[in-house]
């Protein structure tokens, strides 16, 4: 009964930390929303995830006077961009930025569908969504919307990376994203860029500042660089404690090579669906971690084992986001990755203290090979964390 009030009592904390307020925001003006103006049409300067004023998934961050169908020509590269006859839009602001030599295109993308609302037209979603990057990685992710016989297209922008505990992509930013789909135009004469204040920055890290491309949309040039963790954990095999090196660096390669698994059987299985990836990279990260805190825990005495096995599979989380760019991480999404790093622990602690026993060095050694509560506490909590991990 004590274990069950202790893993109870888990459970409303970590349903308490996880159930904060997310980046989307509720409308206030659910009555009567605000409209700007976009070329021809007016429109809400949000995307929703419903056809409904009350919730906003992000902002409007990219405007292109052009048509749809030419703005997406252009950037999958299967055409040019005539000059628009358009001379409404200001030049740019003199600013430093490097324009691209070399226009890459975009491909198409997945996604949840997100809607936006044009006067006179009502909801509609998105006419295509393109991306920059990988799936199961990091990548930059754009839904375009627009009428067809418009002249505008409007661009919802963000930065996004997989996570595999909750089996979807979390936002990281949607003003880097648009700093990069802007940055190749500024003190380019070919191009008009300007920004115009939408006054919707009111979602992520949005500051309210559309970017308006008068002439073209060049793809993202901006490619997420990898940082390679091996050298750190080969540096920890050069330490004494063969063992000890083993738990902590098994356990912070699982979350990476999770990772790594998903993009390389991306680029290499193009047969594999995504549900495919994910049905065969989530189980080992779910059920592999608390194997191979205890499979590796059992080699080392309880204390050195909790602290080597919290620290190596927190060291693994780290250099998971530290490869995928990201430096900032919401409230809850922390809270969950700490609580597991905890769980982690308590499960090599108590395979460290299972093995004491075993060998006769703990206390009632005849009743070797107990399995102690730190270790009943720490799969309860890994079961809570795999659980939450789908509420996050």
């Amino acid at each position: 009964m004590r274990r069950l009030a202790t893993a109870a009592l888990l459970a409303l904390a970590l349903a308490a930390a996880l159930g904060g307020a997310g980046p989307s925001a509720t409308a206030d003006e659910s009555t009567s929303p605000t409209l700007v103006e976009v070329g021809d049409a007016r429109l809400w300067p949000y995307v929703g995830p419903d056809p409904s004023f009350e919730r906003r998934a992000s902002a409007i961050n990219v405007v292109v006077r052009d048509d749809p169908a030419s703005v997406r020509r252009y950037l999958a590269g299967r055409g040019e961009w005539n000059r628009s006859d358009d001379e409404s839009v200001a030049d740019a602001q003199n600013q430093s930025a490097v324009v691209a030599d070399e226009r890459v295109p975009w491909r198409d993308a997945p996604g949840a569908h997100r809607y936006v609302y044009v006067a006179d037209r009502g909801w509609t979603a998105e006419r295509y969504q393109l991306h920059r990057g990988t799936y199961f990685g990091s990548r930059d992710h754009l839904r375009a919307y627009g009428v067809r016989d418009g002249d505008w297209t409007a661009i919802q922008a963000h930065a996004e990376h997989w996570d595999w505990f909750t089996i979807t992509h979390t936002v990281d930013s949607v003003e880097d994203a648009q700093r990069r789909v802007e940055a190749p135009f500024l003190g380019d004469p070919a191009f008009d860029v300007r920004r115009v204040y939408h006054a919707n920055g009111d979602t992520y890290d949005a500051d309210g500042w559309t970017t308006v491309v008068a002439l073209a949309l060049a793809p993202l040039l901006a490619r997420r660089r990898l940082r390679s963790a091996i050298g750190r954990l080969r540096r920890l095999a050069t330490r004494r404690n063969r063992r000890r090196v083993a738990l902590a660096a098994g356990l912070a390669a699982l979350p990476l090579a999770v990772r790594f698994g998903g993009i390389l059987s991306e680029r290499h299985l193009p047969w594999l669906s995504h549900d495919a990836v994910v049905a065969l990279w989530y189980p080992v990260l779910v059920g592999g971690t608390p194997l191979a805190a205890v499979a590796l825990g059992r080699r080392v005495r309880p204390a050195p084992a909790g602290a080597l096995a919290a620290v190596g599979f927190g060291a693994g989380v780290v250099l998971d986001y530290a490869s995928l760019g990201v430096s900032v991480l919401p409230i809850p999404v922390a809270t969950h990755r700490s609580v597991a790093v905890i769980a982690v622990g308590l499960l090599a602690a108590g395979a460290g203290a299972r093995r004491d026993r075993d060998d006769g060095t703990g206390s009632g050694s005849g009743h070797g090979g107990e399995w102690t509560t730190a270790f009943w506490a720490g799969a309860a909590l890994w079961l809570l964390v795999v659980l939450a991990g789908h509420l996050v």
